[in-house]
């Protein structure tokens, strides 16, 4: 019997390792900056908020929303111009991506912010979910900064 064809000598001879080692200066950094990230945002949806905030919140939702569906007709007779091209022309379709994109962006903001004007905190975990699953970088320390206010 050859010894490459032997499944029981192939598992000696990988061998595994146990430990896998980190920086822990990274990662103690890291954790802490989730830590931190994750009690100013609690701080964020225990914090009362008043009126104005809200209304602006609503007013700033509304306008967002309007110009989306502005965005929304542009969309539409780009999505016409190109369908008269076949969708083969790279100058038409990449008016397209972004027009889509921007408004996918805008569509998100504006619920956020809606949602925001009853809870705040709520609303704007929406958002900052939709940027984190888009891969957006954000920086931690901003945000904080922004939420312990």
């Amino acid at each position: 019997m050859d010894s490459h064809l032997d499944p029981s000598r192939e598992k000696e001879q990988t061998k595994e390792p146990h430990v896998i080692l980190l920086d822990d200066q990274q990662s103690e950094r890291n954790y802490q900056e989730g830590k931190d990230f994750f009690d100013s945002f609690h701080r964020f949806e225990k914090a009362t908020y008043p009126m104005p905030f809200r209304f602006f919140t609503f007013t700033a939702s509304l306008t967002l929303f309007l110009s989306s569906a502005i965005l929304a007709c542009f969309l539409i007779i780009s999505l016409f111009i190109g369908l008269l091209a076949l969708y083969q022309s790279p100058t038409l379709n990449g008016p397209i991506h972004r027009i889509w994109k921007i408004l996918r962006r805008l569509l998100v903001i504006s619920l956020g912010l809606f949602i925001g004007s009853f809870s705040p905190a709520f609303g704007f975990g929406i958002v900052l979910l939709y940027f984190i699953m888009q891969g957006e970088k954000l920086n931690v320390s901003i945000l904080s900064r922004m939420m312990n206010k």
